[in-house]
């Protein structure tokens, strides 16, 4: 399956925003792809943080070498990796959303809900709008439970799957990370349950003929190099209640 050749990772320093870059880098593969590590900060936020940072010389370029320098001791990969680092300013989706058409990713990772020690930069809203908004693939990492560690290894991934391009899509992020971090990979199908007055319409879900297409899907993803072997399971009722609850 095509790996991503250049990759957006948005980040504003947040435990959540790290481990997303970390992702980031299992997806990345030596010598194939570009990384780039963007941060925004709203105006006029941004002066007044980076002057804590580096001396006031009425130059925004030293504000602007501050910051790569703080995003490159914050954000170093754990292995070759091409990185290059970005501080723009101005209103956040706007300036990934910018960034990832200039640089031509075919990515973007970021963190939900991350907070920095000042000011909360990158919010649930703002993952949303760059999911209906990029033109590109995008990797929205939720924030977990409050007890539980940022870098905690990934054991299972869940794919739903409606059988689409978009969702193929998805399970090419998917399958990677199954094979980078040695997670159980399951595709789950969920065909929806239509009610009219409190009326079921549709018949009983007949698993065989979901059977073969998820067969076809499992054969096209499963390889020596996944340490597990991929799984598959059919439901039936409304998708995202279902999704939940195999997740659960």
């Amino acid at each position: 399956m095509p790996s991503f050749r250049t990759i957006l990772v948005a980040a504003d320093f947040s435990e959540r925003s790290r481990w997303a870059f970390r992702l980031a880098c299992a997806l990345a593969e030596e010598t194939k792809t570009r990384l780039f590590v963007l941060h925004v900060a709203e105006q006029p936020f941004s002066k007044g943080l980076l002057a804590k940072m580096a001396p006031h010389e009425g130059n925004d370029v030293t504000y602007q070498e501050a910051m790569k320098e703080w995003l490159r001791e914050d954000y170093a990969p754990d292995r070759p990796i091409d990185v290059e680092y970005r501080f723009h300013e101005g209103a956040i989706t706007d300036e990934i959303l910018r960034m990832a058409n200039k640089v031509g990713a075919d990515l973007i990772v970021l963190g939900t809900h991350g907070r920095t020690g000042i000011r909360r930069l990158l919010t649930g809203s703002v993952a949303e709008a760059v999911l209906r908004r990029a033109t590109c693939s995008v990797l929205a990492l939720h924030s977990p439970e409050p007890d539980r560690p940022a870098d905690e290894a990934i054991r299972v991934i869940l794919h739903p799957t409606d059988f689409s391009n978009h969702s193929e899509d998805a399970l090419n992020v998917a399958r990677l990370l199954a094979r980078d971090h040695g997670a159980h990979l399951l595709l789950l199908h969920v065909e929806p349950t239509e009610f009219v007055e409190g009326v079921v319409l549709g018949a009983p879900l007949n698993p065989q003929g979901y059977h073969e297409p998820l067969m076809h899907l499992r054969a096209k993803v499963d390889g020596p190099d996944l340490k597990y072997p991929v799984e598959m399971q059919c439901e039936q009722g409304d998708p995202a209640a279902q999704i939940v609850r195999v997740a659960e």
